[in-house]
């Protein structure tokens, strides 16, 4: 079960990614459902995967292709695709966050981050495109400087994609991010 992404806990806002009727799991399980048909009893829900992340109610994985996968609650963005109003299955299971217009232009996605309201991800081309928003002690901070808002689709944040040194490494906490540039040097 190499690169399966297994997960165990309770599912109260659907961050295992097993949908909606499962309530949490013991033990750990991989992210996939009961398939009766399939060979080993089980259909894939993730792809095999390099990273997994999770924040306070949503998580995100990064597959061996370089995709984003997210799913959780979406309730700010956070997940950085399109969930029709009304849908609760789609956010309780993994979806493929697509990076701007054309993905292929964005590149393979090589890490992720997430804060309790936001998602981030690390392009091979040293981007960093975010999406939701940033919170505070007295609620909504916003999501930049060009966004005070939420943030509903991913933008590039950081890094060559808005004329920056390519960041290497990132990291996020509860409410905020820092960035390493190629050059070394700390973003904040």
């Amino acid at each position: 079960m190499s690169g399966w992404v297994m997960v165990w806990g309770s599912n109260d806002c659907h961050v295992l990614g097993l949908g909606t009727r499962v309530s949490g799991r013991k033990r750990p399980f991989p992210v996939a459902s009961i398939d009766a048909d399939a060979p080993s009893g089980l259909k894939r829900l993730l792809p095999q995967c390099t990273q997994v992340v999770a924040s306070g109610v949503h998580s995100l994985a990064v597959s061996v292709d370089g995709a984003l996968h997210s799913w959780g609650v979406n309730d700010e963005g956070q997940l950085g695709r399109r969930i029709p109003d009304g849908d609760e299955e789609s956010p309780a299971v993994p979806g493929v966050v697509q990076l701007g217009a054309a993905p292929e232009e964005a590149g393979k996605v090589t890490a992720a981050a997430a804060t309790d309201a936001a998602s981030f991800a690390l392009t091979e081309q040293g981007t960093v495109w975010g999406v939701g928003v940033f919170k505070g002690d007295d609620g909504d901070m916003g999501f930049s400087l060009q966004n005070p808002g939420r943030q509903q689709l991913p933008v590039p944040m950081a890094g060559p994609g808005v004329g920056q040194a390519p960041v290497a490494a990132m990291a996020a906490g509860n409410t905020h991010m820092v960035l390493l540039t190629s050059s070394g040097d700390p973003v904040s």
